[in-house]
């Protein structure tokens, strides 16, 4: 019923079995290189007028091969912890060559109004107007 294992078919196996052992280590070290790779270089935090919720601006640098970038972000959270933050603005400044550089200011103009100014030359990725009852005012710095 069987038929007997041939001297090519000993080869084939013996072969696949070999590139087995070699690519299952080598696979294992290339995914541990694939971590997440990225450091906040600027952070600011800003509580609401009422304190119920709180502002978080940052910018984050990514590095890899082929997956460098600088992004600022500001999401907006509960101040008790509940829920998780929501975005509000995403943005990056491919020419800054300063990381640090590429911050926003942030101003509650009163409190159901949240003003922040990013950098002239910034490329938006996304903005929101508006979160809950909150307007955001968001724009080029002067």
């Amino acid at each position: 019923m069987h038929r007997p294992l041939t001297h090519s078919k000993i080869e084939v196996s013996l072969s696949e079995f070999w590139k087995l052992l070699f690519l299952s280590p080598t696979l294992v070290a290339l995914l541990a290189g694939c971590s997440d790779d990225s450091a906040v270089v600027w952070q600011k935090d800003l509580r609401s007028l009422d304190e119920s919720s709180i502002v978080v601006a940052k910018t984050t640098q990514y590095s890899g091969l082929g997956t460098a970038a600088v992004y600022t972000t500001v999401d907006i959270q509960r101040a008790d912890g509940e829920g998780k933050p929501v975005q509000l603005l995403v943005f990056e400044v491919p020419s800054e060559q300063n990381p640090s550089a590429i911050t926003v200011d942030m101003s509650w103009a009163s409190a159901t109004v949240l003003d922040v100014a990013y950098p002239k030359n910034a490329k938006l990725t996304f903005r929101a107007d508006l979160y809950d009852d909150i307007e955001i005012k968001s724009h080029p710095r002067q």
